[in-house]
């Protein structure tokens, strides 16, 4: 796949995660939760987490932003539910550090995951290539990280 295949792709995912967000909604009786802002460019998302037995229930977000942060928090939303605290944790790391270095630093963690669906995380990571955009892919999952560390 060349470079302006990527793009495009890198595109259609967000756009479509944008226009058709995953989970968007208040989760009631959550267990956990946090606010997250990125007053740079006014995105706002509110993560909501059910975890028993330290597996991650449910989890949906509210939010206002640009393109890149609510796709974000939707793909969040859609590949950590049903996952293992321990494994979310693994995933927010690996998402984090892909968005801010070179994805061949990250080959063992990618070959961890090879049993899940990552491919929208890893097209998302593109936002690399625009860095006054990383928060923006980031932040949901900064919050998320927020909303179940342990008290």
């Amino acid at each position: 796949m060349n470079e302006s295949d990527l793009r495009e792709l890198y595109q259609e995912v967000i756009m479509s995660h944008n226009k058709y967000p995953h989970n968007r909604r208040c989760l009631e009786n959550c267990t956990h939760d946090a606010q997250g802002d990125n007053p740079l460019c006014g995105d706002q998302v509110h993560i909501y987490v059910n975890i028993n037995n330290s597996v991650v229930e449910n989890v949906t977000f509210e939010g206002e932003g640009c393109a890149i942060s609510v796709a974000s928090a939707s793909i969040l939303t859609k590949l950590l539910k049903g996952k293992s605290r321990a494994m979310c944790e693994k995933l927010s790391n690996y998402f984090q550090k892909i968005c801010t270095r070179d994805a061949i630093e990250s080959i063992k963690e990618n070959e961890e995951f090879s049993n899940l669906d990552i491919e929208e995380l890893n097209l998302l990571s593109s936002v690399k290539h625009f860095p006054a955009r990383v928060k923006c892919a980031t932040l949901a999952w900064h919050t998320f990280d927020h909303a179940v560390k342990e008290k």
